[in-house]
């Protein structure tokens, strides 16, 4: 079979297996994150951000421009330790071990 054009890939559609917010970071399979681009409702289908910048909630670390970062589902936020989860992106500022949010490029 030849490849088919599907779409741009900057987003997908997933199915919800549960209620998720409107900007939510979102865990779709083993590693691939996104934000959420709508209120999704347990078993209804929405669309994902994969790509695109983001501000996004961190862990209390400092962070360096350029550096990957990684969703820890638990927390709900971005940390800079592999082990943590799937690679979210990369930072495209510094954040301070006190701020609260960090800009990231996403790299679904």
């Amino acid at each position: 079979m030849q490849a088919r054009f599907v779409n741009n890939g900057e987003s997908v559609t997933m199915k919800a297996d549960k209620n998720i917010a409107y900007g939510d970071l979102v865990k779709i399979g083993d590693e691939l994150v996104g934000v959420a681009m709508m209120n999704i409702l347990k078993g209804e289908t929405g669309t994902v951000a994969i790509k695109g910048a983001f501000e996004v909630l961190k862990a209390k670390v400092a962070l360096k421009a350029g550096q990957s970062v990684y969703f820890k589902a638990a927390d709900g936020n971005v940390t800079a330790t592999a082990d943590d989860g799937p690679k979210l992106g990369i930072t495209l500022q510094e954040a301070k071990a006190d701020a609260l949010t960090v800009v990231v490029k996403l790299v679904g």
